[in-house]
């Protein structure tokens, strides 16, 4: 045999032992089974969403609006301030 023969018996041999493998995303099985976050019985926590009963939340949730108030007013004005002072030298 010539080495050209060679060399097409193993790229046959090569394409029919590829072609019978199977190409998928995945070859695993889906994990079944419940107790993950999207179970229906699936408690975080408690007391999480309890808003009507939390105290002081008058003061907690104006404390928390202010904040992010202030916040998205004072830190652009200093970033404005922060680059000026850097492009004067």
């Amino acid at each position: 045999m010539s080495s050209s023969a060679v060399l097409q018996q193993c790229a046959r041999t090569l394409v029919r032992s590829a072609s019978g493998s199977s190409r998928q995303i995945s070859t695993s099985a889906v994990a079944r089974g419940g107790g993950g976050p999207f179970d229906y019985h699936y408690i975080h926590a408690p007391r999480m969403y309890d808003v009507a009963g939390m105290p002081n939340k008058h003061l907690v949730y104006g404390s928390m609006c202010t904040v992010g108030l202030l916040g998205g007013f004072f830190i652009p004005l200093y970033a404005i301030s922060h680059s000026q002072k850097k492009t004067m030298g």
